[in-house]
């Protein structure tokens, strides 16, 4: 392959990248409405289709603020479609089609990074209850870490799967304005079964830890302009993978976001892709990044015009 071609190539998937880097998200606030279950339209969101997962009428509970329109800041949670946007520094995309957004402070997420200590509180906001989840106090306590919580936003379902199954699985998001410095930070957690199973692939959990896991965000501090969200620290799109009880007949899902110990700087966890996990060999708990879909892209590109199969060969024939 000659290396006008390779320039070429190259060109053509930098204009690739610079278009999906302009790529947001689009969100629908979930406010008071009559008639809504709150609850099912978050679970209705993230479920894939075919999900392999029957929600048990009536068991779905939901805890948050609502909106009430005043204030479109009001509103803790909602759904999202489209949300595709690509790391300018690092080339990651990060991609999710649709599903529900959790925050411990407002769904309505900004889509430009203004603050260096972002809080809904900023857009005239009321104060959100300050209630703690005593399952997330737990999760806390036993990693060793304080175990006050507050803000919590949560959806929780009682559900079936066919017989064989052993696990459910989600894909997710988790970004938040505690990266990169601060010490109190806000956790997200995937409970099935009385079980957490959302911790990064070191072991910490799903939340920002000063001075031990900022490996696991994409950095966007305020100036870098690298992805058009308001939260300093994101995460690369993650796959969540939880076992079920097998001697249950029915199993139960809680998912939660929460702050640990203050009621400033929000998080926002981005869940969707909900599904019963049938291929045991990929069915392993924890958490599994997706493939950089980027990287992959200009792969193939390389491949598609033979620079690919020219280092092959050259490699054969060495």
């Amino acid at each position: 392959m000659s290396i006008k071609k390779l320039i070429t190539a190259l060109g053509f998937a930098g204009a690739i990248l610079s278009s999906q880097a302009q790529a947001s998200f689009d969100i629908g606030l979930l406010n008071k409405t009559e008639g809504q279950d709150p609850a099912m339209t978050l679970i209705n969101s993230m479920l894939a289709n075919n999900s392999g997962i029957k929600i048990i009428e009536g068991s779905a509970e939901f805890h948050g603020r609502l909106g009430d329109e005043s204030n479109l800041y009001t509103a803790q949670s909602g759904t999202f479609t489209n949300l595709d946007m690509t790391h300018a520094t690092s080339g990651k995309r990060i991609q999710l089609s649709r599903g529900a957004v959790l925050s411990t402070g407002s769904a309505n997420v900004p889509k430009t990074n203004n603050y260096v200590d972002y809080s809904h509180s900023r857009s005239g906001a009321p104060p959100l209850p300050s209630v703690s989840h005593a399952g997330v106090g737990n999760i806390l306590k036993n990693a060793g870490l304080p175990s006050a919580n507050r803000d919590y936003n949560s959806v929780k379902v009682k559900f079936t799967v066919a017989e064989g199954i052993k696990a459910i699985q989600s894909m997710f998001v988790f970004a938040t304005e505690e990266f990169p410095d601060q010490a109190v930070t806000d956790i997200f957690t995937f409970i099935v079964d009385g079980k957490n199973y959302a911790y990064f692939q070191d072991g910490s959990l799903i939340s920002f830890l000063t001075g031990a896991n900022a490996h696991n965000f994409n950095n966007n501090e305020l100036g870098t302009d690298n992805l058009p969200i308001e939260y300093d620290g994101v995460s690369d799109v993650l796959t969540v993978i939880g076992l079920l009880d097998e001697t249950l007949d029915e199993h139960t899902l809680e998912i939660v976001i929460a702050d640990t110990a203050d009621t400033i700087y929000d998080s926002v966890a981005f869940v969707g892709d909900l599904r019963a996990c049938e291929q045991t060999e990929k069915c392993n708990p924890g958490i599994v990044p997706e493939p950089n879909m980027i990287s992959l892209m200009l792969g193939g590109i390389l491949l598609m015009l033979g620079f690919g199969g020219q280092v092959r060969r050259r490699r054969f024939d060495s």
